[in-house]
This record gives structure tokens, C-alpha cells and sequence, in this order.
């Protein structure tokens, strides 16, 4: 007899989480000087021997770029909450030659949406996207439990493939990779961190947050945050010079993993997100944590109450040492960013956004909740000219939307507000765009574009604009980023400099600019933001940051 205990009678449609890897095929190597003067020497020839008339239209076509080195695009790898795809990147151009991921695939072409924004920054030499861009779906697969969280093992030289880790509840954790060979997905491997799970909860009966992974920018180490406060650490291997050839080795392999106790080794609990930081010579990582929890009703007693704590990871020695904290944060903090090619974190709370670091903090307010407002008058009751009940609830109309000092977060005293917003920020999606812009899918459906600026007067440190709507975002990711970071760090090393990495950003061939924005309640989008200059005698200027960023939609596609 048997007995049918689940059964799925329709796939889920919803994404949930979406990452960008090189997956099915490993990055284009850097361009050499060699491999430059015969590209240039090949165009030039190409030019010379083609017909007059097709001169000037030959530009238009490609973008100019033909005789360069092809810019492979990273995969798109997308979770609906047990099913894993993996899509390749497809830009056609207008004269109908298409540039992408230099990969073979198969499967079911889907067009998942386009979306053109303008603002300012860089030059448009990096080209976009003309003529659309579609994804193409290489392989599904269907997962035997839900993907709690996920994140991109990066292979670090040109010739080796990115690895995917998968986190499932309680505490398993699956690394993938791709099997060019047979063309599928292969499991190198699969870890269980469960083996007393009464003792990993320190009493509690369920863990309201499951599993978060999260991986080094240059591919040293894999970390996994679980039960408040554990943390499962997972050495990645050296690659074989032998294997890494520049049409492709193989991928990146983890080691042997071990499980480590934060509460009883430095006294952290409470871990809400953690995150990998950039331009350190060992993997530092960077835990939100709240030592002593706090809710709305005790915002009197207790209101800072989360903390930030980095620690350096010694891969070889096993030693776990603490750089820096800082401490007095909002207790509504809920999401950290790793800032692209600095040692900073972008802080995310529901009405103030932080860039710290181990010297500085800087803060802008959202929305006026954030600011402290001003001390109610005390309340006095007069029975012979009204009932208390009517002076009450008076007294309390009046100061409905007031914060009083007491309950205002520490960090909003100094923080700017940033004028005509008034937006909240609770439960948003947030992307890179570039390395010193932030896009943020609110859960109202707007887009908020956060520009970060690391010197000049301090009111202007954070800047935030609207860049339209959208559907509400439930994952989002940044393509060009994933693309520009993996290319820069092959071609510069582990340890990339802030100004060189930028100026390596701002040299990347690809189109620019685009993103990935998953919807769970909606149509999923493909979109691209590219820079404009700003106009002259427009209202502000340059200086203006609300004409920074014009956004249309273009085309709309199925989730």
C-alpha cells in the first residue's frame, strides 16, 4: 500500500532568491597587452578590407566593439523556493550580431523583462544593452526542500568557475557546481551542522531566522551564520595550476568545515545578518548582532541595542580574532551591504541608512521617525472644562506622529534627512549598481537609488533619489557588479585598492548598469540603468540629486 504524504501540483512561479555567477563557464581572461595590439591590428584590417558603403554602418551594429576581447556576462541563477534555475545573459545588438555568455545552452528561451533608467555617473563607454536583452533558461531542477539562503563561491582566477552554496533549515548546507561533461548540475559536496541541535538553540524551541550564508569577495572561505550563534566556517581549496587554462578548469571546491560557538567564544548572540568585507588581506567578517533584545514597548528603557562586530578569520591557524566593534545602533537594523572595494558596510534600518566602518559612521534619515521630535506637554486634567477621557485622547491626536527624544535612535541626533522623501525602508531588496551606487526596492514598489560619496562635507556623505516604480522586490542583484568585481580582481589580485578597482569598474567593457529585480507578488524584471549628463539650465543642475536618475519602463515580463 501506498501512502502519498506531499505532492506538488504546481510549481512555484515566485522568486526568492537570485544570485550572478560565473557557473556554466569561467570568466574571459584579462586582456593583455599582446592580445591588444592583434585585436587592434585585426579590426584595423577587417576596416580596411571591407566595402565602402558598410563603413559607416558597421559602428552602429556592434557598438564599436568587435574587434575586442568578447565581455562573457555572468549567470543568472534564480530560486523559487524549492526549484533552482540557471539562465544565461543574451544582449542582441541592432545590427543582429548578440554578445552574452560565449557559452553553448540549451533549453527554453525566456524573456523575463527590460526596464532603461538614466541618471549620472560614468561615461556611456561601456555600452548597453541595445536592441534588449533577453534570458535564456539553460536547466531547472527541482530541489528536495526549500532554499533558505544562497550565495556564489567566487573562483577567483580568470580560468575557474564559480561554486553555488545552497543553505537549507536546520542547519544543511549543499555546494554545487556545474558539470560541463554531462551538462548538469553536480553536488561536490554536502554539510550538516546538526549534530546537537537541542545545544545549538541554547533552549529555544524553534529559530524564528533560518540559515545565512554568505561568501568571501575573493573566494578564500565560505561562512554560514545559524542559530543565533552559530557559525560554520568552510575553507575554499587552492586550485591546480594544471586545471586553469583560459578556455575553462575547473570550479572552486570547499574543505573540511568546522562549527564554531560565538556566544561562548566572544560573546555574540543574537545574529541577525553577517556579511564578508572588502580590502582586507584576510577574510574579515562583519555580524549584526543584538546583545540584549529590545521591542517597541521599551524604547524608553532600551533603544540601541544592536551592535557591529568584525572578525578576522585565520584560515590557516584556525584563529578567530576581533578587529573592531561598534556599538549603539538602532535596534530596527535589520540588513548589512558590503560597500564594493572598501573596507565599509551599509547599514540598513527601516528609517535610517549608515555607512560604517571601523573609523567613522555616517547616517541619513529616510523619513522624519528617525529625527527625535519634541517632549509633550505633561497632561493635566480639568473636570470642570472637559472629561479626562476627551483631554486624553486630545493630547494624544496631537502627538500621534511625534517621536519623543527618549524613544528617537541615538544615531538619528546627527543624521541628515534627506529632503522630499519621507520613504521606509523596512523589508527592502538591495542591489549594487556600481560601486558607489545602491539601488533599494522598497516594499511599496518604489526604487530608491543611495549614492554614497566618502569624502566631502558630511551632510552629503549618503544621498538617496527615487528612480520610479516597480514590482515589489523580494530579491535583487546586481549583473554588471558581479562582473566588474569578478574581472577587476583577476586582474588586479586579492588585495584591490579602492581608486584602482574603481578605475578597473569604469574600464569594464560590458553594458553597465544592469540589475535583476525578483518578485515574489509580481513580474520578475531585467533591467538597466544608464548614466546621462545632467542637462544645462535644468531645475538644480549638477547639483541637484533629485534629477540624478529618470527611469522608464521599456518591457514587462512573466515571473
Amino acid at each position: 500500500m501506498t501512502t502519498c504524504l506531499y505532492k506538488e501540483c504546481f510549481p512555484a512561479t515566485g522568486v526568492t532568491l537570485c544570485e550572478a555567477a560565473y557557473f556554466t563557464h569561467p570568466p574571459a581572461p584579462p586582456p593583455t597587452a599582446a592580445s591588444t595590439t592583434a585585436a587592434a591590428g585585426a579590426a584595423a584590417a577587417a576596416a580596411a578590407s571591407a566595402p565602402p558603403s558598410s563603413r559607416g554602418s558597421g559602428s552602429s551594429g556592434g557598438g564599436g566593439s568587435s574587434g575586442a576581447s568578447v565581455v562573457q556576462q555572468p549567470n543568472l541563477i534564480v530560486v523559487r523556493i524549492n526549484r533552482l534555475e540557471v539562465y544565461n545573459l543574451r544582449s542582441s545588438a541592432v545590427g543582429g550580431t548578440a554578445t552574452g555568455t560565449g557559452a553553448a545552452s540549451a533549453g527554453v528561451t525566456s524573456t523575463v523583462g527590460a526596464a532603461t533608467v538614466g541618471g549620472s555617473g560614468a561615461g556611456t563607454s561601456g555600452g548597453g544593452l541595445s536592441g534588449g536583452a533577453r534570458l535564456e533558461l539553460v536547466s531547472s531542477y527541482h530541489l528536495h526542500g526549500v532554499v533558505e539562503s544562497m550565495a556564489v563561491l567566487s573562483g577567483g582566477q580568470p580560468g575557474r568557475r564559480d561554486a553555488l552554496l545552497l543553505a537549507f533549515r536546520e542547519g544543511k548546507l549543499s555546494v554545487l557546481e556545474w558539470d560541463p561533461r554531462v551538462y548538469t548540475l553536480r553536488t561536490s559536496s554536502m554539510h550538516y551542522f546538526e549534530a546537537d541541535p537541542a545545544a545549538q538553540r541554547e533552549g529555544r524551541a524553534a529559530v524564528p531566522l533560518g540559515p545565512r550564508v554568505v561568501t568571501d569577495p575573493a573566494g578564500r572561505c565560505a561562512a554560514m551564520s545559524l542559530c543565533f550563534s552559530q557559525l560554520a566556517l568552510l575553507p575554499a581549496l587552492e586550485a591546480d595550476p594544471l586545471e586553469l587554462t583560459p578556455n575553462g578548469g575547473g570550479a572552486v571546491t570547499v574543505g573540511n568545515s568546522y562549527l564554531l560557538n560565538l556566544n561562548k567564544m566572544m560573546g555574540i548572540r543574537e545574529v541577525r545578518d553577517c556579511v564578508f568585507l572588502h580590502g582586507y588581506t584576510e577574510p574579515v567578517l562583519l555580524l549584526l548582532h543584538e546583545p540584549d533584545p529590545t521591542w517597541v514597548g521599551r524604547l524608553r528603557e532600551r533603544k540601541d541595542t544592536c551592535c557591529l562586530t568584525a572578525v578576522s578569520i585565520s584560515l590557516r591557524l584556525k584563529r578567530h580574532t576581533i578587529l573592531w566593534k561598534m556599538a549603539s545602533l538602532p535596534y530596527d537594523c535589520y540588513k548589512l551591504l558590503a560597500v564594493p572595494y572598501r573596507p565599509a558596510v551599509l547599514v540598513l534600518s527601516p528609517n535610517l541608512l549608515m555607512i560604517c566602518s571601523q573609523t567613522s559612521q555616517y547616517a541619513a534619515a529616510l523619513n522624519s521617525n528617525a529625527l527625535p521630535g519634541e517632549v509633550p506637554p505633561p497632561l493635566v486634567f480639568d473636570p470642570a472644562r472637559e472629561p479626562p477621557a476627551t483631554t486624553a485622547a486630545r493630547l494624544a491626536t496631537e502627538y500621534a506622529l511625534n517621536v519623543h527624544p527618549d524613544c528617537a535612535p541615538a544615531a538619528g541626533r546627527n543624521a541628515t534627512l534627506i529632503a522630499d522623501l519621507e520613504v521606509v525602508a523596512a523589508g527592502a531588496g538591495a542591489a549594487w549598481l556600481s560601486p558607489t551606487t545602491a539601488i533599494l526596492g522598497l516594499q511599496s514598489g518604489v526604487l530608491l537609488a543611495v549614492h554614497l560619496q566618502f569624502e566631502g562635507p558630511v551632510d552629503q556623505r549618503i544621498t538617496a533619489v527615487r528612480t520610479g516604480g516597480g514590482p515589489v522586490a523580494s530579491a535583487m542583484v546586481g549583473i554588471t557588479m558581479a562582473a566588474a568585481m569578478r574581472a577587476s580582481a583577476a586582474a588586479a589580485g586579492v588585495t584591490v585598492g579602492a581608486s584602482s578597482a574603481i578605475q578597473s569598474y569604469m574600464s569594464y567593457r560590458g553594458p553597465k548598469g544592469v540589475i535583476f529585480l525578483g518578485s515574489w507578488s509580481g513580474d520578475s524584471v531585467l533591467m538597466q540603468l544608464r548614466p546621462r549628463k545632467p542637462v544645462v539650465g535644468e531645475e538644480g543642475g549638477a547639483d541637484n540629486p533629485s534629477k540624478d536618475l529618470k527611469r522608464g519602463r521599456d518591457v514587462g515580463g512573466g515571473g
